[in-house]
């Protein structure tokens, strides 16, 4: 066991890991705070605005584009993807794994480089933790 432990020191050290401990690169997003989102939500949020949804069932990180499509009190709603309250929750499954996120370049960018998401645990490896 301890030769086992040493071995794999000195394989460490002779090939190091990048910045992130898990070689897996950050979400476009994981740079968006809760305080932020909901900030710009409530200043932004009108009739036709576009928000990024995020949705990460089953390891697939996934954002698609969204327009506002109902002003309601405490919330707006974004057609088959259901209402939301102004932090960013769904408003049905607060807990849930989809929510919104600003429609930043990252963002934009991902969803032309994946359009039908990425997988979190294979080949594009984005770490879906988020809230």
């Amino acid at each position: 066991m301890r030769r086992d432990i040493e071995r794999m020191r000195r394989e460490a050290e002779r090939n190091p890991r990048p910045a992130y401990v898990d070689d897996r690169q950050p979400s476009p997003c994981f740079d968006q705070t809760k305080e932020q989102i909901e900030t710009w939500l409530r200043v932004n949020v009108k009739m036709g605005t576009e928000v990024a949804v995020r949705e990460t069932q089953g390891h697939i990180l996934r954002y698609t584009i969204a327009s506002v499509n109902y002003l309601g009190k405490g919330r707006f709603g974004l057609g088959s993807f259901g209402s939301f309250y102004y932090n960013g929750k769904n408003c049905f499954h607060p807990k849930g794994q989809t929510c919104l996120v600003m429609p930043t370049n990252a963002v934009r960018e991902f969803i032309q480089r994946h359009p039908q998401g990425a997988f979190s645990l294979a080949r594009d490896g984005y770490r879906v933790g988020f809230y």
